[in-house]
């Protein structure tokens, strides 16, 4: 199956991915666990995924912000709710959500992307968990 790689898209996740285990200040082994869930499930192509992981540890939090937000805006509106929908699960892995991490995906979700929570709501639960 071919991979995603090196696109707006799929850096956006990962970018987001990457803000959503920072977000508390806590980077828990289940949080671990589902980004490399997400990355096999959604097909991205592991050095890609830690290539960007490592670049982005080099970014302040409103870099990286900046950067996920602008990729993003590339993907298709299917694409922002499934990356949402992923960042939510990511969120719960650890069977607590911060209100730190909510904040975070409200903000993507609802005012910078103008998404419909019910609309990620219902991805959530077709996504795989751990």
């Amino acid at each position: 199956m071919k991979t995603r790689e090196n696109n707006p898209c799929t850096e956006g996740f990962i970018a987001l991915y990457y803000l959503m285990i920072i977000a508390d200040g806590v980077i828990s082994p289940k949080e671990l666990d589902m980004g490399n869930l997400m990355m096999k499930h959604e097909n991205i192509d592991e050095t890609f995924y830690h290539h960007k992981m490592e670049s982005f540890r080099n970014l302040n939090k409103n870099e990286l912000l900046n950067t996920c937000i602008r990729n993003l805006k590339n993907c298709s509106k299917d694409d922002q709710i499934r990356a949402v929908a992923w960042m939510s699960n990511v969120a719960n892995s650890d069977g607590f959500m911060d209100p730190k991490e909510w904040a975070l995906i409200y903000k993507i979700y609802n005012k910078e992307l103008k998404l419909d929570l019910n609309q990620i709501l219902e991805v959530q639960k077709e996504l795989p968990r751990l």
